[in-house]
């Protein structure tokens, strides 16, 4: 095992990736900070996978591999954190690329301003020429849009709401491994979308937030991951379980205005974006299930005439000349 002071702990997830992942943990291996220990979390893979990152083991003592049944995303990631004992701690996944200097200029920016964390930006790719993506849709880009400063967590937050360049992403962030400790902040298990829980509360406890002006982080888009599949009952509901460990979390910790506004305005936007894709994507049925659920218990955060003319202009200004038409074919009669 590679004995030297670890300055950073990178955390990779596996599953079935066996055409991408050696590209993946190459470009970690060959990053200018050789400090480093790589914790790969086999969550179960049953194609090459665990074949693939053994040999790439067997060459660099940095790379540690736990193996487990499959668990999902979260449970990897956390027992990454169990596992780490770097300074500071990447989230990384599986079927993506790092910059070759990313790490040194996060360590050192961290280390230099006395950050919890930084933020960075990405970019998106696709190998599949076939497969069309509209990159307008993935668009990780923001760090231009604020000054290179220190912010208080909450401070670059509102920002962020307010210039729509918040990202949820746990993976671009690079985060001082003492204060994910001390805020003891855990991915929840066994939902989708648990990176908007993660990083959310991230940054309402952080004194000193920083940021590199940077695409660090390469995202592959493929047609067969996660992030491309088609919107499910399973992922409504998960999104309906993440805001109700965002309310749970206003509930007991939110003693500040501004906190408890903050995490309201995400849990709105989240529940909008939510009925969206639902409404689109969901058969009727399931539909009105995930909207009664949203209407009992998130009553506080939805207006639905307001949600409709955020998140559909064009349909609710429709509707509303639909029903001026209706009203004065009544009138006329």
């Amino acid at each position: 095992m590679y004995k030297k002071n670890i300055k950073v702990s990178v955390v990779i997830p596996v599953y079935n990736v066996e055409l991408y992942v050696n590209s993946a943990v190459l470009s970690i291996m060959k990053q200018s900070l050789q400090e480093i220990e790589i914790i790969i979390i086999n969550d179960g893979s049953s194609d090459n996978s665990f074949e693939i990152i053994q040999k790439l083991a067997e060459k660099d003592d940095r790379i540690r591999i736990i193996s487990i049944s499959n668990h999902g995303l979260s449970i990897a990631r956390n027992l990454g954190i169990f596992h780490s004992s770097g300074e500071y701690i990447l989230f990384f996944d599986s079927d993506d690329f790092l910059e070759p200097d990313s790490l040194e200029l996060c360590y050192n920016k961290c280390q230099e301003s006395n950050l919890d964390f930084l933020f960075f930006d990405a970019d998106v790719f696709c190998d599949d020429k076939s497969f069309y993506i509209d990159k307008s849709k993935f668009d990780y880009r923001r760090t231009y849009k604020y000054d290179d400063k220190v912010y208080l967590g909450l401070d670059i937050l509102k920002k962020q709401f307010e210039t729509k360049g918040y990202s949820s992403s746990a993976c671009l962030s690079f985060i001082n491994r003492s204060y994910l400790s001390q805020i003891r902040l855990l991915f929840p298990p066994y939902v989708l979308h648990e990176d908007e829980l993660f990083t959310c509360i991230l940054y309402v406890k952080a004194k000193r937030v920083g940021l590199i002006k940077r695409s660090f982080f390469h995202r592959r888009l493929r047609s067969d991951s996660i992030m491309n599949s088609s919107f499910s009952l399973k992922n409504a509901l998960s999104y309906v379980a993440v805001c109700r460990d965002m309310k749970s979390y206003i509930c007991r910790y939110g003693t500040q205005s501004d906190v408890k506004s903050l995490i309201a305005i995400r849990i709105e936007e989240i529940l909008l974006g939510m009925l969206v894709l639902a409404q689109k994507n969901l058969a009727f049925g399931d539909y009105k299930y995930v909207k009664t659920i949203v209407k009992y218990e998130f009553k506080k955060f939805v207006n639905w005439k307001i949600a409709l003319k955020l998140r559909n202009p064009a349909v609710f200004s429709f509707l509303q000349f639909i029903k001026k038409s209706l009203s004065n074919n009544i009138e006329k009669k």
